[in-house]
């Protein structure tokens, strides 16, 4: 069989290192030869216009059918120990898997620690190896949450901090598809202050902000980069 990689999740970025995060792996029949085959496989019985791939621009979208887009779920955690040694806890879901019958969530960080399987289903079988998820016979509707520990979350020189997520991304072949982000950064909110977000669609970003917390849901097609600010409350 051969294979074709998907890259269809986060880089995170601290400052000027950049920590790939997860791409997934996965094979297609081998009886399909030609671009074409392949993208009428990949969305059969399409829910996405092929004709309107994005080539990378970012776009922010309103989807016809936002059930049956890939939706990246990714839940990160700020505390106190983060701010003295960058070290923060990641959760991160998949929903809308394709239905394969191997694949595997490859992460890339030079700094990461205690990877786990949380809930998995419609996957007949998953385990962890080394820095992947291995997945075996992935069906329809298929789930998947992970916990982990990543150390993304750097000191600038002028005591700021700066937390940089992407570009999310799902590509395939040469084109970019709709993609689904929902984002969470929860922190304390008594030692940092939120100060700056890019980019600079807030209504496209469907942002929420409180105190401790800033969250955004969004839908796109090409590359998402989320940069966030955070000051030191003295």
């Amino acid at each position: 069989m051969s294979k074709t990689r998907l890259h269809i999740v986060s880089i995170l970025i601290g400052v000027s290192l950049v920590f790939p995060c997860a791409g997934i792996t996965f094979e297609t029949p081998e009886e399909l030869e030609t671009s074409e085959e392949l993208e009428a496989w990949f969305y059969d019985d399409s829910d996405f216009n092929t004709e309107s791939i994005s080539e990378g621009e970012l776009v922010f979208i309103s989807p016809e059918k936002p059930e049956s887009i890939l939706h990246s779920q990714n839940q990160i955690t700020v505390t106190e120990e983060s701010i003295k040694t960058g070290w923060v806890r990641l959760r991160q879901c998949y929903a809308n898997l394709v239905p394969v019958k191997e694949s595997q969530v490859v992460y890339q960080y030079k700094l990461m620690r205690n990877l786990k399987i949380v809930s998995a289903s419609h996957i007949e079988k998953v385990w962890v190896k080394d820095k992947t998820v291995q997945m075996y016979n992935v069906r329809n509707n298929a789930e998947l949450c992970i916990t982990a520990q990543v150390g993304i979350f750097y000191l600038n020189p002028d005591k700021s901090f700066t937390l940089v997520s992407g570009p999310y991304h799902l590509k395939f072949l040469d084109g970019y598809y709709p993609l689904h982000v929902s984002f969470a950064v929860t922190y304390p909110g008594d030692r940092l202050r939120l100060t700056e977000m890019e980019p600079v669609h807030p209504l496209d970003m469907h942002p929420m902000l409180q105190a401790g917390k800033v969250s955004i849901d969004t839908f796109f097609e090409g590359r998402l980069i989320i940069k966030m600010n955070f000051q030191a409350i003295e």
